[in-house]
Formats: C-alpha cells, structure tokens, sequence
C-alpha cells in the first residue's frame, strides 16, 4: 500500500517500521489477604409492577420500592446524608390546638356532673319521709272525714234551704278535705300510706247521690211535716201543701225524691173536692147534715201519700246502693291507724 495515497476505508495506517519492545515489568509476587472472605450478595430483583390500566405512571406494590426512589417534591428537605436513596426524613407532626367545641364540651359534662350530684342529695331530701311530715298527717286526720261537714239536724232553726245547702257542699266539702290529705308528702311517698288512701277515696265513689238524695228527702219531710190539719181547713191546708211542694220541687235533682214530690202534688190536687166536703162538715149545725162520705173521699189522699212514700224508699234503695257508709267509715279508720302507727315507728 502506498503511504502516500489517502485510506478510503477508515483503516488506520500501519507504520512500516517495526515496533519497539516493551520494557519488561517486575513480577509482583501475591500476597495473603488477611480480611475474612465476605459473602456473595446477590443483587436484589425489583418486583415487577402492576400493570396499570389507567395510564399512570407505575406506583409500587406493598412490600417494594422503587429501584432510585421518589423524586423529590419541590421545597422538600433533601435526604440525611447516609440515608438510603429513596428514603425521605419523617418530619414531625405539629400539635393540633384544642378546639372550642371539645372544651365546651369537657366544661358542660363537669357541670352536668355537679348538677347531677347535687340533684341526689336533693332527692335524698324530697324523697324521704320524716316523723314530722307522718305528725302533719295525723294533726290534720279526723275519725270519720264527712262527720266533719254533717249538719246539726236537730237544730230548731234549720230550714229546707238548708238542708239542700248541705246537699250540694258534703260531697265537695268531703272531696277538698281529702284532696289536702292526699296532697301531704307522707301520703304521697309512703307506699302503704298511699295505697290504703286510695282504699278511703274508692270507698266514696256513690257518696254523692247517697248524701244527695238523702238530703233531699229530709227537705221535703221538713216541708210536708205540718201534714194536713183541720185546724185551718182541710182546703187551705190542701193548698199550701201543693204550694210548698211545687216550691221544691224544681230544686230537686235526684228521680226518687222528684217523682214523690210531683205525685203528692197531685194527690192533694185530686183531694180537694173532698177536703171542702170535710170543710162542710164542720159548719154543720146538725148531725143530720152531715156528709158521711166526705171522711171515706177523703181517706184517699192518705192512701195515696203511703203508696208514693213506699215507692220513694224503693227509689232511693236503688240509687244509694251503691255506696257503703259504714264501708267508708272503716277504710277512714284503717288510714287513722296507719299513721298512728308510722308516728311511732318513726319518733
């Protein structure tokens, strides 16, 4: 080959003179290590990853990491020199302040809890009977509570009005009596206490129409009392009679008492024509006039005032019956005892 010539071939240019020889080298005789053999480690294959049907950009599995690591987000403090690459420092979280809501909510729960102590020691109080509140009970008790609002019967000076005063305020007199009664702590908190006031007002259930039907009739014996006499004339007597009981008798309440009422009316309306007979008679100068069928027309009336006067008994039987005077009576003693008794206990 002419050395002259250029080398199209890219093939550098062998010098045609020979080549010098190298120099030889000094023979380094190997020396023992003294280091311990260290273990072959076996580089670590990354997982493969998941393949990722969205498009984004591979995440690594549990267990895996990513053979460089992270890239490092912007304004983030760079690895702790000596850290492993891929490892960012864990930067410590700040304290998050109590909020409001939480601090009002530990301050209500320490006031709900005083509220709550101090509504038990008040309970304690309200709740518990004592020997001066069984003392109220008995200071206010009688033997028999309707004795207390029976009127004087025997008084001279008592009238029909009156008696039909009474009828309208012993059942609500009796009633705000027992009412106070009920309304006293012993009686409310004390179990037997209660139970047997509940005994002394079911007894008096029918105690209205019996009192009131009672009084009643007592009116109309007070207004019928003078009966018939022939001092003043069987007519005049006849006529106030029916006067006084048609007086009443829009006052009455109660079917037994008004039915008697209303049939004497009409029983001395039916006599009058022979009570002017009997009214003849007395002014008889001689017995030959006399009219000896007056008295025998007359005898009817009385005939007739027995019959509406067994009628009226039945009536009121029947409207009574319901209610036991003298069951009242027991159950109000039975009470009186208790508290006498829890008096005792208690002193």
């Amino acid at each position: 080959m002419n050395p002259q010539q250029p080398n199209d071939n890219n093939v550098p240019p062998v010098s045609p003179y020979p080549a010098p020889e190298a120099a030889p080298q000094p023979q380094m005789q190997p020396q023992p290590s003294m280091a311990p053999p260290q273990p072959q480690i076996q580089p670590q294959q990354p997982a493969p990853m998941a393949p990722n049907p969205f498009g984004q950009a591979p995440q690594p599995q549990p267990g895996t990491s990513m053979p460089f690591g992270p890239a490092p987000q912007p304004g983030a403090p760079a690895p702790f020199p000596g850290a492993p690459v891929g490892m960012q420092p864990v930067p410590r979280m700040p304290k998050k302040p109590i909020g409001k809501g939480l601090l009002f909510g530990i301050i209500g729960g320490v006031v709900g809890l005083l509220a709550i102590v101090g509504i038990v020691l008040v309970a304690t109080g309200i709740f518990s009977v004592s020997h001066d509140d069984y003392v109220e009970v008995q200071n206010a008790l009688t033997e028999d509570a309707i004795s207390n609002f029976l009127p004087d019967t025997s008084s001279e000076n008592i009238t029909v009005d009156d008696m039909l005063g009474y009828r309208d305020s012993i059942i609500s007199s009796t009633n705000e009596y027992l009412d106070s009664i009920g309304s006293m702590k012993a009686v409310r908190l004390d179990s037997e206490l209660t139970e047997q006031f509940k005994n002394v007002r079911s007894s008096l259930d029918g105690a209205d129409q019996y009192f009131g039907v009672t009084f009643e009739n007592t009116a109309i014996i007070m207004a019928v009392a003078g009966g018939v006499s022939a001092r003043d004339g069987y007519v005049k007597q006849s006529n106030d009679m029916i006067s006084t009981l048609e007086a009443i008798q829009d006052k009455l309440r109660y079917e037994p008492t008004k039915n008697y009422v209303a049939g004497l009316i009409q029983a001395h309306k039916d006599a009058l024509p022979a009570a002017k007979r009997m009214d003849a008679n007395r002014e008889m100068e001689s017995y030959s006039d006399y009219d000896s069928g007056a008295w025998t027309a007359y005898e009817v009336l009385y005939d007739t005032q027995d019959k509406l006067r067994d009628q009226r008994d039945t009536g009121i039987e029947s409207l009574t019956k319901d209610f036991d005077a003298e069951a009242f009576s027991k159950e109000m003693r039975k009470f009186n005892d208790m508290v006498d008794d829890k008096v005792k206990e208690t002193a």
